[in-house]
């Protein structure tokens, strides 16, 4: 899993999965009633994006989308940005912008649910060797994940040197290691 650190602090740790794209868009999710009764996102232009399981920490029925872009404007007053040029919206706000023409429905992704940690909890599974820490990347975090050559954790694994090409060389199961 690639996971994109959203909030980092005493408090905790909170992030996304950005490589678990769930099987359908929006829409097949919502009538399937996955997204929750008041995700609404059905009729919108949003309604043919696909939806990626943000975590195991599932939302409740009153925001039960997150979503991630890479266009901050003062349309999105309520946008939070975890990095530069990565901005965290209401998915209300977000498709005002979709309509208006301020972003494109594929400049957009939605994830259910997130990865939440206790305070230290996360800094133990690193010490632990669960976790290997990458510096954040605009790229990555806005890529949509679905039908890559090469799968994103392996690519981000391969930008972070040899030791950790290495690593993703192994566990993908590639002959010449």
């Amino acid at each position: 899993a690639v996971v994109f650190l959203t909030q980092h602090g005493p408090r905790g740790s909170r992030g996304l999965i950005l490589n678990r794209p769930l099987a359908g868009t929006v829409a097949e999710l919502e009538r399937g009633g996955l997204l929750g009764r008041s995700s609404s996102l059905a009729e919108t232009a949003l309604a043919g994006q696909p939806v990626y399981l943000g975590g195991p920490n599932l939302p409740g029925n009153d925001t039960p989308i997150t979503v991630i872009h890479g266009h901050c404007s003062d349309i999105d007053p309520e946008a939070h940005s975890p990095l530069q040029g990565v901005y965290m919206g209401s998915s209300r706000q977000v498709v005002g912008m979709v309509e208006k023409g301020h972003l494109k429905p594929e400049e957009v992704r939605l994830f259910y649910g997130c990865v939440a940690w206790e305070p230290g909890a996360l800094l133990a599974e690193v010490e632990d060797g669960e976790w290997f820490p990458a510096s954040a990347s605009r790229s990555f975090a806005l890529e949509q994940c679905i039908g890559l050559q090469m799968p994103l954790w392996r690519e981000l694994m391969e930008c972070m040197g040899s030791v950790y090409e290495n690593l993703a060389r192994k566990a993908d199961g590639d002959a010449d290691q």
